[in-house]
């Protein structure tokens, strides 16, 4: 309620600055001043006009995400659930770097992209709805507040069959830049303003989450003490699913969050590896078919087989 992670980051390193004898440089602006410029007529009409680009998101309606369950729903969205870790190595990273690059967009872009693709083959979708987090950090003086800025945006792509990766990458990269240059409306207020009716074993507007951590992960340095992150097994989740990527080093570790109400573990270990097939075909070749990526770990319609250099070897 009073913090995010970028918060988190600059706690700990203000702790460890005041630990050891240092004055913190005093705030240009404190979170009261951004609570009053969120109130402001100037903002206001912004927020207006922001409203005006979400409501048209949804104007046909929402799509329901039928993703194969282990178990059926149940009539009250439970929060149950267990996370699952793994790694896509070093030499794929970099072909989706340069995916990146030579696309003019962001890893995060490439990913999300992947992630729509692997919803689409597992729930047979061709119109999804996917939840992101968006720092809401937006003016250069937020950077250093410690306070709630995250806003929660609505991301609706369309991985029909027979667009190709590439043709697929650029319209994730479109919508996503229009989602993002209308981040500051709220979505408590786009829930409320389309007054959907509500499911009570789902969430409104979405059933998956995806981001990408790029925050920086500060170490607690004390002198005379040695300090360890506390490990915890985490037993909830959300939403159906929520895959978040942390970039590490050169490669990309992942943590997919899920409901044990409607999956096994075995099922999400599965689906880790469709999920890998499909960075693995677009990291291949971009212009392959949506249709002809194959959740074996191949192509359907017989191209060369996928070289080792980009397979590599995953490890869970």
């Amino acid at each position: 309620i009073i913090s995010d992670g970028t918060s988190l980051g600059l706690f700990r390193r203000e702790f460890m600055a005041l630990h050891a004898g240092e004055e913190l440089p005093p705030l240009s602006i404190h979170y009261k001043d951004y609570a009053e410029w969120q109130n402001s007529a100037g903002q206001k009409e912004r927020i207006r006009l922001q409203e005006e680009y979400w409501v048209e998101q949804f104007a046909e309606g929402v799509p329901i995400l039928e993703l194969p369950t282990d178990y059926p729903r149940p009539p009250q969205k439970s929060t149950e659930g267990s996370i699952i870790f793994f790694y896509i190595d070093g030499k794929e990273t970099a072909v989706l770097n340069r995916m990146a690059l030579e696309h003019e967009t962001t890893m995060y872009t490439v990913l999300l992209a992947v992630y729509y693709v692997f919803l689409a083959k597992l729930s047979g979708g061709e119109d999804i709805v996917v939840g992101t987090p968006t720092a809401g950090r937006v003016h250069a003086d937020l950077e250093s507040i410690i306070g709630m800025f995250v806003n929660t945006l609505s991301i609706r792509n369309y991985p029909k069959k027979e667009k190709s990766f590439r043709e697929f990458l650029q319209e994730v990269k479109t919508r996503t830049l229009a989602a993002f240059e209308n981040q500051d409306y709220q979505f408590e207020d786009l829930i409320e303003k389309l007054d959907l009716k509500r499911d009570m074993s789902r969430s409104p507007l979405f059933d998956v989450m995806f981001s990408l951590q790029n925050m920086e992960l500060t170490e607690i340095e004390i002198p005379g003490l040695k300090l360890n992150p506390y490990e915890h097994e985490n037993k909830t989740a959300k939403f159906d699913l929520m895959l978040m990527g942390y970039e590490v080093e050169d490669r990309l570790r992942f943590s997919i969050e899920y409901s044990t109400k409607l999956f096994k573990k075995e099922s999400i270990e599965r689906f880790i590896g469709y999920f890998k097939d499909i960075v693995i075909a677009a990291a291949e070749d971009i212009d392959v078919r949506l249709l002809d990526i194959n959740l074996a770990g191949h192509l359907t319609d017989q191209k060369p087989e996928i070289s080792q250099e980009i397979r590599g070897d995953f490890d869970f």
